[in-house]
């Protein structure tokens, strides 16, 4: 009494906001709407600073939809964004929960969860490498090497607390997963790639065929993939791989020189 009302701080406002759409997910959930249900979703993962209420939210849609190996073709850009958004969202904020774990079982739990998520997301991009939607001809082989990314992410993370001889098998596990992110063809003829070709050339199992639009990168992008795969292969302590990263390396940083100058002559021609 005799006091103003407290103003609503944008954090809680998002809160509240966030109980509010997790409601309404699980009410979608049960009625089968899932793409309320996903856009709901999102607005969680976007806005809600507890990881645990983002993870339980899409736990419990990815278990009524999406936890069995994808099987059909993605019909409509609604459609992928129904099944896609939601496991990237998930996978993500399983690593982070994982991170955070308190034990090393829940650790373990969660990350291979994680990586579940990944591989799902990824044969559901595989489905649409066919589709005849522009849009998603577009945007899959970008979300196709993020899916990718992220999975290596996962392994090495696992490599990490894994004893030696599985740490080594997890970080083969990485390396394939950034490797199956570059073009089949680099159009390069930079000596210093020869040791990263060679390697290249010989992938075995996995994830084998990539669409032919997976070979269209940024030369930014392109630059980065070498300098993840680069720091990965240091890891091993192992001379020819460690070769193999000065040459990356130097590949990423002659890509980044072409670029910047690239962008000075076309700044001094405007």
């Amino acid at each position: 009494e005799g006091t103003s009302p407290r103003e609503v701080t944008h954090e809680e406002l998002a809160e509240f906001a966030c109980t509010v759409f997790r409601a309404v997910s699980e009410n979608s959930i049960s009625e089968g709407c899932t793409s309320l249900a996903a856009a709901c979703l999102n607005y969680i993962f976007v806005f809600s600073r507890h990881i645990e209420s983002i993870v339980e939210s899409h736990v419990l849609y990815y278990y009524s939809y999406l936890c069995e190996d994808f099987e059909g073709t993605i019909c409509s850009v609604e459609e992928y964004v129904t099944y896609a958004r939601p496991m990237h969202e998930l996978g993500v904020a399983l690593i982070e929960f994982a991170l955070k774990s308190p034990t090393a079982l829940l650790f373990w739990q969660r990350i291979k969860l994680a990586k579940n998520v990944f591989i799902n997301l990824y044969n559901v991009n595989t489905s649409c490498h066919c589709s005849k939607i522009k849009e998603l001809v577009k945007a899959i082989p970008g979300q196709q090497r993020e899916t990718l990314n992220l999975l290596s992410r996962v392994f090495l993370i696992m490599a990490s607390r894994a004893p030696k001889k599985e740490g080594l098998r997890l970080l083969e596990q990485a390396e394939k997963c950034l490797r199956d992110c570059l073009p089949t063809e680099q159009d390069t003829d930079d000596e210093a790639m020869d040791a990263a070709e060679s390697q290249h050339n010989h992938r075995s199992g996995g994830f084998d065929e990539l669409d032919e639009n997976l070979e269209e990168m940024e030369p930014s992008s392109l630059a980065m993939l070498y300098f993840r795969l680069a720091t990965l292969l240091l890891l091993y302590g192992d001379t020819n791989k460690t070769r193999e990263a000065e040459a990356l390396k130097a590949q990423g940083d002659a890509l980044i020189a072409k670029a910047k100058a690239a962008s000075a002559v076309k700044g001094a021609a405007t």
